[in-house]
């Protein structure tokens, strides 16, 4: 089945909801221009959302009929959602290409696009393609991935989810958010790809581990769950460049698993670690673990460092270091 608009520029077909009237936050998940539940072969290209009650498009499916199979985005520019421009909740191969998704503001998570695997301990997001896409001013993330349901190795892959040439810029918190997954349960080749993007001017982290003001933001995110930068550049974020948290005691106990490759640079204007490693007050406190490769640290620092304060194992990452005015 397809959904596909027909003109181009101003003559593109727009579906517009009355956003101020959907009150009933307990509901959102309801309240999705698109909903999708265990569908196949699903097509939307060359439409404009705008002022959402709840998600773009929900995408997804439960475990008596299965996932949702083989899903195109392509051409959108889902503007105003309450909730999240796209959720993908058990879904097994969704590519989302040539795409603007901003403004995503009322109702968390608040994010352009949602993976998320934690309403069933059985469900996936596998071979998700995020491509050739925009992210502009959206209230809490970008991307952001949740984990909280995949508890035991199912022995399948569970999650493997490439992101390509995207443009994340003006997010209220994270530009990525990579959140809560745990140790023991990922053993068949899951990861998380992130290439060929620019992250800039995000409110606080690039990329962080939960909540924060980070580019990268990896909120208690196991080691056995690899998260590789391949040529991606980092601009100006509030917060740390790369925050890595643990928030709960039954979360992993192995935080870390980051890879650089290929010209990854952080660019900061300001004078602190580029990468934070830190625990809520009273939780259980473990080393930093598995990062490496190399990066380009661009940053009034001396000698740019990363904040470890409960040590750290298998860090190997090799940094250089440029200022400011020799860029």
């Amino acid at each position: 089945m397809s959904f596909i608009g027909e003109g181009s520029g101003k003559d593109r077909p727009v579906i517009e909801m009355r956003k101020s009237e959907y009150t009933d936050d307990k509901n959102q998940n309801a309240m999705s221009v698109f909903s999708v539940w265990n569908g196949d072969n699903l097509v939307f290209t060359n439409l404009v959302l705008k002022n959402l009650g709840g998600d773009g498009l929900g995408l997804g499916g439960n475990r008596i009929r299965g996932l949702s199979e083989n899903i195109l985005i392509d051409n959108l520019i889902i503007d105003g959602a309450k909730r999240n421009g796209i959720s993908i909740v058990n879904v097994k191969g969704c590519t989302v290409q040539n795409t603007i998704i901003r403004n995503t503001e009322g109702s968390n998570p608040q994010a352009g696009i949602d993976i998320e695997t934690h309403i069933g301990k059985e469900q996936s997001a596998i071979d998700v393609l995020i491509k050739d896409t925009v992210f502009e001013n959206n209230k809490n993330t970008g991307i952001a991935i949740f984990m909280l349901g995949i508890e035991k190795d199912l022995g399948i892959k569970r999650l493997n989810v490439v992101i390509d040439n995207v443009t994340i810029r003006n997010t209220g918190h994270s530009a990525f958010r990579i959140a809560r997954a745990r140790d023991g349960v990922w053993k068949h080749g899951e990861r998380i790809l992130i290439k060929n993007s620019l992250i800039e001017n995000n409110g606080r982290d690039g990329f962080s581990a939960t909540r924060g003001n980070n580019s990268i933001f990896l909120m208690t995110k196991s080691k056995d769950l690899p998260v590789i930068v391949d040529n991606t550049v980092f601009k100006n974020s509030d917060g740390n460049p790369v925050k890595v948290w643990k928030r709960a005691n039954h979360e992993a106990h192995t935080p870390g698993g980051i890879e650089f490759r290929n010209n990854t640079t952080i660019h900061d204007t300001k004078n602190r670690p580029w990468l934070d490693h830190t625990f809520e007050k009273g939780k259980d406190r473990a080393p930093l673990t598995d990062i490496k490769g190399t990066l380009t640290v661009v940053s009034p620092e001396s000698r740019p460092s990363m904040s470890t304060p409960y040590g750290t194992r298998n860090v190997t990452v090799r940094v250089i270091k440029r200022t400011p005015q020799n860029d």
